[in-house]
């Protein structure tokens, strides 16, 4: 339905909360909403909410969200971002932390690390970066210890034991 479209038969839309019979704007803050960058609009700078975020459009900065966060078809974000969950169906560059589940559909693209309990990529999704499947006890910012650091394992060559010295290197006639 455009903006001056009549309702199509059958289908509804969703009304913001100030808009609603009984509605005023201190009861719209109990009522979920969700939150929508539209596919014309640029957005620089930290965004912060609780309700569920849909991005159709451009992001720059920061998002923060004890919701959910969905990067659209048509979005694009450059950005940090720590959700509840998050699911990008758009493309993302930058690092993103959920405490529960990220999912990469398969019109997703995502160039940075992950970090959440659960990570889903779909088959056609590209994923260029880390990514690393915490417990949900784990702080999204704690550090690795010592002791889960990557080791890189010894070189093949490094494995074989060492020559005595002494021992000629060719065996047999001269």
């Amino acid at each position: 339905m455009g903006l001056f479209s009549k309702p199509e038969p059958g289908k509804t839309h969703p009304t913001p909360a100030s808009a609603r019979s009984g509605a005023s704007p201190d009861s719209a803050s109990s009522v979920s909403a969700t939150t929508l960058i539209g596919p014309e609009a640029l957005i620089t700078g930290e965004i912060a909410t609780g309700a569920v975020i849909l991005i159709e459009g451009r992001v720059e900065g920061k998002i923060k969200s004890t919701g959910l966060v969905v990067i659209g078809e048509a979005g694009r974000v450059k950005a940090e971002i720590e959700a509840e969950n998050a699911s990008i169906r758009g493309k993302l560059e930058g690092d993103c932390t959920a405490k529960n589940r990220i999912e990469i559909t398969q019109t997703g693209k995502v160039f940075g690390n992950l970090r959440a309990p659960l990570i889903a990529v779909a088959e056609g999704a590209v994923f260029r970066g880390s990514s690393n499947m915490t417990d949900k006890e784990t702080k999204p910012s704690s550090p690795p210890t010592p002791a889960t650091k990557d080791k890189h394992p010894a070189e093949p060559s490094s494995l074989s034991p060492p020559k005595p010295s002494g021992v000629p290197e060719k065996l047999g006639p001269n």
